[in-house]
């Protein structure tokens, strides 16, 4: 990497900063070892702009600024702890940045002190070299979901979801981002309209020929939105590839717990079936479904076919395990071919589901063969009375 020379300074620098040379004092050695350490990246959180290629063109030079954590003089931006530096031209007070983010910085001391920095420039340099151990089969790319919830919008950290994904890394830092935040109707027939709409136009887009999807061959999801989308979703996304689904636990965290206790999954048959009637899937997970909130015509149904967690009484805490969604899979698989067996080959299910978000987006996917048959999803409406018919999903 000889010949690395640091840009000229821009003319817009930052009136805060004490930098009248961006490699000032800097050693040739230290440079080359700032560079490889951030992958010529920029290291500011949730930015990581390409700083060996012109951002427009792509020609190649070195555009990066190495910015002092600790300024040289205590009247610089984070300069009050100047003295707990021991080399302020060290690679330890040293972070690679683009120019936009040098003067964010040094402009904002405040927002930015040493130790948040110090944070930031340790997590990305980890992260570097935890991409360059891994193997190419646990590249994967990212999918986030997000629509709002009663109304309300939701947001998923991207730390969170990288976290989350060990021992498998993101093939890029390009997210695959499907964000229906901005639909802003409620829980109306429009939102879902809207929502459905914009979810199919998203998820063709991702699965296209040649996408960073099929290229990658592995797909992770992080989704949070009301359930009947999480279902859709689930119906929409490609079997030709695996994929991984993930759950937001209370600790605001996305990672599998290592291990627990096994969740049991029961399914209640109905007594005495009745092909002319229609078909009601209850999953009763994370909470109890009471029939009373159901319409009429499926309250009066004989065709009841509820899955529950046995003794265990339902929460919104029980999903933990890799294990446990695996558990779950199968037993909504054999519901529908209980379906398929007492019912009919073909028959559509009415689904109502008090489940958590990955189990929603199984819903979709997770398919029996022989269950040909239609999804009618249901969502719980207090407001209207209980579970009002959102949406369907067909099977293929």
């Amino acid at each position: 990497m000889a010949g690395l020379n640091a840009a000229p300074a821009s003319a817009s620098a930052a009136p805060l900063s004490p930098v009248k040379h961006i490699s000032r004092g800097i050693r040739q050695a230290t440079q080359l070892i700032l560079y490889g350490i951030a992958a010529g990246h920029c290291q500011l959180e949730g930015c990581r702009t390409c700083l060996t290629a012109h951002h427009v063109d792509q020609t190649p030079g070195n555009y990066g600024e190495k910015a002092h954590i600790v300024a040289f003089r205590k009247k610089g931006p984070r300069g009050e702890t100047i003295d707990a530096v021991e080399d302020i031209n060290g690679i330890e007070n040293l972070m690679l940045l683009c120019a936009p983010c040098h003067k964010k910085i040094d402009d904002h001391p405040d927002d930015y002190p040493r130790e948040r920095l110090l944070a930031i420039k340790r997590d990305t340099e980890a992260f570097v070299r935890a991409a360059m151990a891994q193997r190419d089969d646990l590249r994967t790319h990212v999918i986030t979901f997000a629509a709002p919830i009663h109304g309300k919008p939701v947001g998923i950290s991207d730390q969170r979801v990288r976290e989350a994904l060990r021992p498998r890394y993101a093939a890029s830092q390009d997210f695959t981002r499907i964000d229906l935040n901005g639909i802003t109707v409620g829980d109306t027939d429009a939102f879902y309209a809207a929502a459905q709409a914009q979810l199919v136009r998203s998820i063709a887009d991702l699965q296209r020929h040649g996408g960073p999807l099929l290229q990658t061959g592995h797909a992770s999801l992080f989704a949070l939105g009301p359930i009947p989308l999480l279902i859709k979703l689930g119906a929409l996304i490609t079997d030709k590839v695996d994929a991984d689904f993930f759950q937001r636990h209370q600790e605001e965290d996305w990672a599998w717990k290592p291990s627990g206790p096994p969740i049991r999954f029961e399914i209640a048959l109905p007594a005495a079936p009745d092909a002319a009637a229609p078909v009601i899937a209850v999953l009763s997970l994370s909470g109890t479904v009471n029939r009373a909130d159901l319409p009429a015509d499926l309250a009066a149904s004989p065709n009841v076919f509820e899955m529950s967690l046995g003794d265990r009484t339902p929460d919104r805490t029980f999903l933990r395990t890799r294990d446990d969604l695996a558990a779950f899979r199968s037993a909504w698989i054999g519901l529908q071919a209980e379906v398929s067996r007492l019912i009919g080959v073909g028959t559509a299910i009415h689904l109502i589901p008090a489940v958590p978000a990955p189990v929603a987006v199984l819903c979709g996917r997770a398919r029996h063969p022989k269950a040909q048959g239609k999804l009618v999803v249901y969502d719980l409406r207090r407001d209207l009375g209980g579970y009002q018919r959102i949406l369907e999903v067909s099977h293929d």
